[in-house]
């Protein structure tokens, strides 16, 4: 979602820039300027970027091709934290089928906020059928931690 992300805010931006009657500027600083959110947003080519985005979500396997629910585990101590997120993975492990696919553990890509360290698992599948009934066999024998919050999310919008 980091494509649909840039792309909407440079369309919002060189919206907005220029509406005083003077013309405006808008300056992008990237690694990559080449990059379909940034060509296409430049252009306006909401058509071009969308079938950009589709065809690399679909070669991924992300939304909206397949179905996925986020698990996050924190905490302030963060072995207590990988030991709850190790716990709950093994718990998964058990209650695997064939047409959910598990990522993780791993620490999540901002590891710590606000005091609290953060780890992560996602199951993703074709149908959210399967990944549901994973997690509610997962919530009927999981007793959580007194140190850790376990956070879940269906289709997240971010991974971070």
């Amino acid at each position: 979602k980091a494509a649909e992300r840039a792309f909407s805010l440079i369309t919002q931006v060189s919206g907005r820039a220029g509406r005083t009657g003077e013309k405006g500027l808008v300056m992008i600083q990237t690694i990559n300027p080449t990059h379909y959110s940034i060509t296409t947003s430049l252009k306006g080519d909401f058509e071009s970027f969308y079938t950009n985005e589709i065809a690399f979500r679909d070669m991924l396997n992300m939304p909206p091709f397949t179905r996925m629910i986020r698990l996050v585990v924190r905490g302030s101590d963060e072995t207590k934290v990988k030991e709850e997120i190790s716990r709950i993975s093994d718990m998964i492990g058990k209650q695997k089928n064939q047409t959910v696919e598990i990522l993780g553990p791993t620490p999540c890509m901002i590891t710590k906020i606000n005091l609290n360290f953060r780890y992560q698992m996602l199951l993703k599948s074709k149908k959210i059928d399967p990944v549901q009934s994973l997690v509610k066999k997962l919530l009927e024998s999981y007793k959580p931690s007194h140190t850790t919050y376990l956070e879940i999310d269906v289709d997240p919008t971010d991974l971070f």
